[in-house]
């Protein structure tokens, strides 16, 4: 895990004296080691900063050359070893990095290459024979990516929006107008868009190639999306207690990939179902893990999960820190969890996450987290909401899951229930400022499916998880701490999506696979 600043086009020369200043604002991403590469032509320069977790040598350090081709890359690739054993007959590695392996892989197979990486990932690969630069990140959003253009065509490019800003201070500090409407209306906006004019967000899964022109101006050049794994319905066992078992075997084997590590990893434990089902299939490959949650005081322990926390971390063996959040932390940590968030996101857990990541870095580098589970296998009341509506309000099954309904659930039933009535459709995001003005035609999201819950389904995974992810890597990496989400990879994600719908809730029960 680490932060990567770049540059690329006529004005290079003149800005990579900025370069160190640059990579210096994001330098809590990668506080182990520091790097930099000037292209011989001046066309591109590249700034890394390195938080040492595979291969702590310095031969693993970045930027990494291989021939022609130069790689800055922010993340981790699980599968590295497997795409290792790939290139048997190929020349000797020199590090035990999956930066090698990654850029070995791009060099063999090109942008394709990508389609087999299991992991997140952001990077630049720069080839000095063509000219030509690679932006690309991963196809669930789990690592950022931002860049912007200059008026002479100049590319700028940065892990957070702090890098651009000190690679280029004369960048316009305007927000943009339909972001922020989109933000006041739904509390989140679109990937790709950033509440800053002018500063972009690579798509998740975009590998784009810019070029340079004879007259030394950048032009866009091909551009591809690394797709997910496909996913074969005949995969899926029918049987419900193999789909248990199918559901486990997947999940275990994630976990056990996310464990890849030259240091010790910890895990977040909130006493939740996710976090709960990550340690217990940690357990089996690492136990003794160090677990870490957080926790409110308050008068009815509504907000104090340890309870549930330390049953689990007894049942695994887990030794537990618990951290009290409380309004002295508010007061001291608001400013610094603002600078760290850059731009506002939803969610309204980023200030206990932030003071838990920073503790937890305090003893650990990386560290588990169980995020997916609720978007991936129907643990939101949204969900049940949606099976009503594919249900039918009046039929046997709409009147049993409305008898079941829970009194957190009403609410987003009853949403549903209107929108549904008002505007024909599902409704993916309750409009907090209904005068919000210039919001784009469809708000967040339009579904391709006339299917509540696999139009559902898909804007979690377009819109709603990956501005989770946003706040969840600033916060982490605020703290040089790398977060890692079993629940959230490839390929996972996909087995789980081409579930029949309702085998999500057996029988409108939430999360009812678990």
């Amino acid at each position: 895990m680490c932060g990567f600043v770049g540059v690329f086009g006529p004005a290079a020369r003149a800005l990579r004296e900025k370069l160190d200043a640059a990579a210096d604002a994001i330098r809590h991403r990668g506080p182990d080691a520091r790097g930099r590469y000037d292209a011989p032509d001046g066309a591109c320069a590249l700034g890394h900063c390195r938080l040492s977790i595979l291969d702590l040598s310095e031969a693993a350090n970045q930027p990494m050359r291989d021939g022609d081709a130069v790689l800055v890359y922010n993340g981790e690739i699980y599968n590295h070893e497997e795409l290792r054993s790939e290139q048997a007959n190929d020349a000797p590695f020199l590090t035990r990095s999956d930066t090698e392996t990654l850029l070995r892989l791009w060099r063999r197979r090109g942008r394709e290459g990508l389609a087999s990486c299991v992991g997140m990932y952001a990077g630049a690969l720069y080839r000095e024979t063509e000219h030509a630069l690679w932006l690309f990140r991963d196809p669930l959003g789990i690592k950022p990516l931002y860049y912007a253009r200059l008026p002479d065509s100049t590319l700028i490019f940065a892990s957070e929006i702090k890098g651009l800003l000190a690679l280029c201070p004369d960048l316009p500090r305007i927000g943009a107008r339909t972001a922020l409407h989109t933000y006041l209306a739904f509390e989140n906006y679109p990937p790709g868009v950033s509440l800053f004019e002018g500063l972009h967000l690579l798509p998740p899964g975009g590998a784009w190639q810019f070029e340079l022109t004879p007259e030394g101006r950048v032009k866009d050049g091909d551009r591809f999306q690394v797709p997910l794994p496909r996913a074969d319905p005949a995969e899926i066992p029918r049987d419900r207690e193999a789909l248990h078992r199918e559901v486990r075997r997947r999940i275990t084997q994630s976990v056990s990939r996310h464990l890849l590590s030259d240091v010790p990893v910890g895990l977040y434990l909130s006493g939740g179902i996710d976090s709960s089902v990550v340690a217990a299939c940690a357990a089996e490959s690492s136990p003794g893990m160090q677990a870490f949650t957080g926790y409110f005081r308050t008068g009815d322990d509504y907000y104090d999960e340890r309870p549930l926390a330390r049953a689990v971390a007894e049942r695994w063996h887990f030794p537990l820190r618990e951290l009290e959040i409380g309004p002295a932390r508010l007061a001291e940590d608001l400013d610094p969890l603002m600078y760290a968030l850059e731009e506002p996101r939803m969610g309204m857990g980023s200030f206990s996450q932030f003071v838990v990541a920073r503790e937890a870095a305090r003893e650990r580098k990386v560290i588990l987290a169980g995020h997916g589970g609720d978007e991936l296998f129907g643990g939101y009341p949204m969900f049940k909401a949606c099976r009503l509506l594919e249900a039918g309000l009046l039929s046997g099954e709409g009147l049993r899951l409305l008898c079941q309904a829970r009194g957190k659930e009403w609410p987003w039933i009853v949403y549903q229930l209107l929108h549904k009535f008002r505007r024909g459709q599902v409704g993916f995001a309750p409009r907090l400022l209904p005068q919000a003005k210039e919001v784009p035609d469809g708000g967040l999201f339009e579904a391709e499916t006339a299917h509540p819950l696999q139009a559902l389904a898909a804007y979690y995974v377009a819109v709603y998880l990956p501005g989770l992810l946003m706040v969840e890597d600033k916060i982490s990496m605020a703290h040089s701490l790398e977060t890692r989400l079993p629940l959230w990879s490839q390929p996972l994600v996909p087995w789980a999506l081409a579930f029949p719908p309702a085998d999500r809730m057996p029988g409108g029960r939430l999360k009812g696979l678990w």
